[in-house]
């Protein structure tokens, strides 16, 4: 079903390298726990595993962009298992984030959402955030991000019987 399970392998090969810097490897491992998300044969243990091990790398980085996405993952975990501890975490850290930077990473609120849809149900609030990253991304090359953001605000208008918006 998912085109991720190439991807493996070549992740493997990196990792297992010795060659890369803590950066380098925090990037690999975070593009594991991505992979390991896409596949559907891998369980939902394997991958909080996966965005555990890519959240610590990512802590080590002490790079707010990486340290997003890996919460990021992290909390997609938590959803995924429906581990409400993994969520309050994800959703906590990135508050910290958020409120302490000037221009917090866009995906900071894309996982903020994430987060909010486990808790909070309030599809209106969650589209909020979702709009917030989205117009961080306009105008960049983050296709990939872009596109992940009108998913998840396509779902808040799915939430909201907004139909026409989340066709749109």
């Amino acid at each position: 079903q998912s085109k991720a399970a190439p991807a493996f392998p070549i992740l493997e090969l990196l990792e297992g390298c010795g060659d890369l810097d803590a950066r380098e490897e925090a990037e690999v491992l975070g593009m594991e726990a991505f992979a390991t998300y896409l596949n559907s044969r891998h369980p939902a243990s394997q991958h909080k595993r996966a965005a555990e091990r890519a959240l610590a790398a990512a802590r080590r980085v002490h790079d707010d962009e990486l340290l997003v996405r890996a919460l990021l993952e992290y909390a997609r975990s938590g959803l995924e298992s429906g581990d409400d501890g993994i969520l309050r975490q994800a959703r906590d850290e990135i508050g910290v984030l958020v409120d302490s930077l000037a221009t917090p990473p866009a995906m900071a609120y894309v996982a903020m959402a994430i987060c909010g849809s486990y808790f909070d149900h309030d599809p209106r609030a969650l589209a909020e955030y979702v709009s917030r990253a989205i117009s961080l991304l306009s105008g960049t090359p983050r296709w990939a991000e872009a596109a992940l953001a009108y998913d998840v605000l396509a779902l808040c208008f799915q939430d909201l019987l907004d139909l026409v918006a989340a066709e749109q």
